[in-house]
């Protein structure tokens, strides 16, 4: 339980602005930090720091670590998406036939988008 006073939870936060949530958005069950714009569709998920959801995203059951931009009509599920990343218009990510697996999105040290 988020709300339990005998369990607290503490962060070390950026000094960034505080989270933009557009009108159109809509966020349910979700963790969003300081710096993050979501003008799309998130559930059960956790942004970290200065994450761009753009119009038409969903975001589902996944991660997005901090500073990763998720431009428009993309749609991530059960997925882990690594620090600095960008996930272009049209792109569909993660594990959307099964609930079981979670995938992970990052950059290597080539620059190339890989997953485990």
């Amino acid at each position: 339980d988020l709300n339990d006073n005998s369990f607290p939870i503490y962060s070390n936060n950026d000094n960034v602005m505080p989270h933009l949530i557009g009108e159109k958005a809509t966020v349910n069950n979700s963790l969003i930090c300081d710096g993050c714009t979501v003008l799309g569709t998130v559930k059960n998920s956790i942004l970290s720091n200065n994450v761009y959801v753009g119009e038409g995203v969903v975001i589902e059951d996944s991660i997005v670590l901090h500073n990763s931009q998720i431009e428009n009509s993309v749609t991530i599920k059960n997925a882990v998406v690594g620090e600095n990343m960008t996930i272009t218009a049209g792109d569909i990510t993660g594990n959307l036939k099964s609930n079981s697996a979670v995938k992970l999105y990052y950059k290597n040290k080539m620059n190339k988008i890989s997953s485990m």
